[in-house]
């Protein structure tokens, strides 16, 4: 049970036990096990397995991204909608839990195309996959952003929401080892059918992760009580006025376009490593084991170091600074190995960049969104998370773009073993020294426009208080 302090007859603060932090989390989990999935695999084998033109698939992505732009926001804004669930099951869990199975089964649909010529069935292939992705999107788009929109609703207190930004890290990055180790023991390079069962096999794990999960995002009777004395009796905005809103607040769009970057470097990380193992190593889909463990080591060693120094330096805007600054030097130094031992050294540095990245994210995102509350009077987070969703899977649309552009400018022939020192050359291109530079400019926007110190915080948390928010 959660502890409440009473002031004037108002909650104002909760702190929340470490077995709810940690059931939460699992939410971060289930998201970077298909994250991993999405990125590491669905544009590889539809350019080097199935054979799509690359040019048709990164199409595939932009009427994905359109999709996305329709969906993401207008879900966020539906379901903060007052509805009668609100009462008895609360105003996120039913979304969240009607939502996971659908999302796990829609990644064995795209990892399981019709069984046709790529060239006389290019169009089949095509729509099957914009289907696929798109029905995956929407599910994932309702787990999330009501996931998301727990977050600062939920956990009210600073040490709370840096515990569960950091719990959430760990189990992220857990995700990420499942996402990242156990699928490559299924597949095997030129074999189709390996990626359906391997599909088949993550969907049992997440169904269990889900289960695990439940707890967690159970909404108290208090955070019910919240909904339905705020939320439901305000009258509600048309959608297109509340997405204005959105995108005017200003230091919040400021961390949607970093997580946005952040995004397409990962993307394109992930998206690499197989190119990397297939083409640069000349190696079979197993060896991908390794670079994600020694990515997921770097990540592991490294998160309570900066969990701790979070904590000390209490500015979660500085620790977001460092963070950055890790992450560019780490891809820079990816971008030149000279050998495989080199390479798995810069790949464990590169999970020390992504966790100092990715520590300071969720509690910066929750200070934007007390901000935005504070504001408008309203807690209306999942329309908040539906525009930075949608940014967020924008990212895989420029990832695709890349590797296209990269593909076709260094002679890259997906359906010949050996490459050219120029196309080899590109996929390091695509996997590290690109997404510095994209990472690199991210840094001057938040240096110049991101203003939300530890001040500005605590002045909005008392606002809230003040408002019974």
């Amino acid at each position: 049970m959660s502890k409440e302090k009473i002031e004037n007859g108002k909650s104002i603060e909760s702190k929340q036990p470490n077995a709810i932090i940690t059931s939460y989390g699992i939410g971060y989990l289930l998201m970077e096990i298909w994250n991993i999935i999405f990125g590491a695999y669905v544009f590889f084998f539809y350019e080097t397995e199935v054979g799509l033109y690359v040019w048709l698939l990164v199409l595939g992505y932009v009427i994905y991204a359109l999709w996305n732009s329709f969906n993401d926001p207008l879900i966020g804004y539906i379901f903060d909608r007052p509805n009668f669930l609100w009462k008895k099951w609360g105003k996120r869990f039913p979304i969240i839990v009607g939502a996971a199975i659908p999302w796990f089964i829609s990644m064995f649909m795209i990892l399981t195309p019709p069984n046709v010529d790529p060239v006389e069935g290019a169009i089949f292939i095509f729509a099957w996959m914009v289907f696929a992705t798109c029905l995956f999107d929407s599910f994932y788009s309702m787990f999330q952003n009501n996931h998301y929109s727990l977050f600062p609703d939920k956990f009210r207190l600073d040490n709370d929401r840096r515990k569960a930004g950091g719990i959430g890290l760990i189990l992220g990055v857990v995700g990420t080892t499942i996402g990242g180790l156990i699928p490559p023991m299924f597949i095997s390079y030129g074999d189709k059918s390996s990626y359906s069962i391997m599909a088949i096999f993550m969907v049992a794990i997440a169904s269990f992760f889900l289960i695990l999960m439940i707890p967690g995002i159970r909404e108290t009777r208090e955070m019910k009580n919240r909904y339905l004395t705020t939320d439901i009796h305000k009258e509600k905005e048309s959608f297109f006025k509340t997405m204005r809103k959105a995108v005017k607040q200003r230091n919040f769009m400021i961390i949607v376009f970093i997580t946005f970057i952040g995004d397409v470097a990962f993307a394109c990380i992930m998206a690499s490593i197989h190119y990397l193992v297939k083409y640069n190593l000349q190696e079979e889909a197993s060896f991908s084991i390794i670079l994600f463990a020694a990515f997921l080591l770097g990540a592991v060693l490294s998160i309570p170091l900066f969990l701790k120094l979070i904590q000390k330096m209490d500015d979660n805007r500085k620790m977001h600074i460092v963070g950055i600054i890790l992450l560019i030097v780490f891809l820079l130094n990816l971008g030149f190995y000279w050998n495989l031992y080199s390479l798995i050294i810069a790949v464990i540095l590169l999970g020390v960049g992504q966790a100092a990245f990715k520590v300071a994210r969720f509690p910066c995102l929750a200070d934007t969104l007390d901000e935005a509350t504070m504001e408008t009077g309203a807690h209306q987070e999942s329309v908040y998370m539906g525009v930075q969703t949608f940014f967020m899977r924008f990212s895989l649309i420029v990832q695709a773009i890349i590797f296209a552009v990269v593909h076709v400018l260094t002679g890259f022939d997906a359906l010949n073993e050996r490459q050219s020192d120029l196309a080899l050359f590109g996929i390091r291109l695509q996997a590290a020294i690109i997404p510095a530079a994209f990472v690199l400019f991210g840094l001057f926007v938040f240096l110049k426009y991101y203003d939300l110190t530890p001040e500005k915080t605590a002045i909005n948390k008392q606002k809230l208080k003040e408002l019974g928010l």
